[in-house]
């Protein structure tokens, strides 16, 4: 019953079995059963992951195999010894060959023990190498798990890290959670293409995703070069945010030369896509400083995000931007007017917030 529940994977019901089997198999003495019980315990343990139990019954396994051993190999003593009392009396029977005889005898004897003593240091020397490759292959397979755990680890925290902003995720790890948090000063860019939509009904799937992929992992290296966090893309859509989770003054200065570097990148990839005669993608770039609130929301594919009326106008400057322009808000542009060369536009009418100013970003 024990071999039937371990096949099928039942391996506590196996091991009650096996267990049983060995109590019986001590109560009458069957030490060949005994031997059994133990090997197929050891085997059930490690199936079930308990390597030191597993190492611990194949040493009792091995015990009894040399116990058994032993036995047999007194049993054959004692048939030498009535064998040699027999062999000294026919000795004494014949007076011509009893001296002779008894050396032979003695010989033979001495002959066996050699053997039998060499046979017994083999066997010795057999379990003791036997509990050593046990004891290393359990050893291995704690080393191996153990390595298999920490790579998960490091995996689980990486794919965190990609998710999270570095200070949030320590958070999440440490606490379980992360509080939301009010950023009094941040500055907000949003980029998308020009009739996106009629570009991607001329290309196919694939085609599609490879591009934004190429163009959003370069916006990445960028933003990643002037220490901005990413948020999120939707679409065609991205977008990002410097001044968080930690906290610095040069934020609007970070976003906008991110915004010009990426500006650039399009242009160059517009000229290779227009000399392979493929259709550019016009890039437009909004930005807008102000407050938001940041924090984690959801608990499956949760994500880092951020809100307030700063992320709306933000998204707004991108709106009214032209195609291949820097759109910024006035709110910006007080930080960033020493520091650059801009176009002032005007006021411009602008959905749920009337009348906003908006300047476009020439160069440093």
């Amino acid at each position: 019953m024990g071999d039937v529940n371990s096949a099928s994977g039942n391996q506590q019901e196996a091991l009650a079995n096996e267990l049983k089997a060995l109590s019986i198999a001590k109560e009458i003495g069957a030490l060949h059963l005994v031997k059994d019980a133990y090997e197929n315990i050891a085997m059930i343990y490690y199936k079930m992951g308990d390597y030191k139990s597993a190492y611990n019954n194949e040493v009792l396994h091995k015990v009894t195999d040399s116990i058994i051993f032993s036995n047999d190999s007194r049993k054959e003593i004692n048939e030498l010894k009535k064998q040699n009392e027999f062999d000294i009396k026919q000795a004494y029977k014949d007076k011509k060959d009893a001296v002779s005889a008894a050396e032979l005898k003695q010989q033979k004897l001495l002959k066996v023990v050699f053997i039998i003593g060499f046979m017994v240091v083999l066997l010795l020397a057999f379990i003791l190498f036997m509990m050593y490759r046990i004891k290393r292959k359990a050893t291995i397979n704690i080393t191996y798990e153990k390595k298999i755990v920490e790579l998960e680890k490091e995996r689980s925290e990486q794919l965190l890290l990609n998710i999270l902003p570095f200070e949030v995720a320590n958070e999440l790890k440490e606490k379980g959670s992360a509080k939301a948090m009010l950023f009094p000063s941040v500055t907000v860019m949003f980029t998308d293409f020009k009739e996106f939509s009629i570009i991607s009904e001329n290309l196919t799937p694939q085609q599609l995703v490879n591009e934004l992929h190429e163009c959003f992992r370069a916006f990445d290296k960028i933003i990643g070069k002037y220490n901005i966090e990413k948020i999120k893309t939707i679409g065609d859509s991205y977008m990002c945010a410097a001044g968080l989770p930690v906290v610095n003054s040069t934020h609007p200065e970070d976003i906008v030369n991110a915004a010009l570097d990426i500006k650039e990148f399009m242009e160059k990839r517009n000229h290779e896509l227009t000399s392979k005669g493929k259709m550019p993608f016009e890039i437009r770039i909004g930005i807008n400083t102000g407050t938001v609130v940041a924090g984690i929301v959801g608990e499956k594919k949760f994500a880092y995000d951020i809100w307030g009326d700063a992320v709306n106008l933000a998204s707004r400057m991108e709106g009214s931007c032209k195609e291949g322009k820097v759109n910024i808000s006035g709110s910006t542009y007080q930080f960033v007017k020493d520091k650059f060369s801009c176009t002032y536009r005007g006021k411009i009418q602008v959905k749920n917030k009337g009348e906003v100013d908006m300047y476009f970003v020439d160069h440093l």
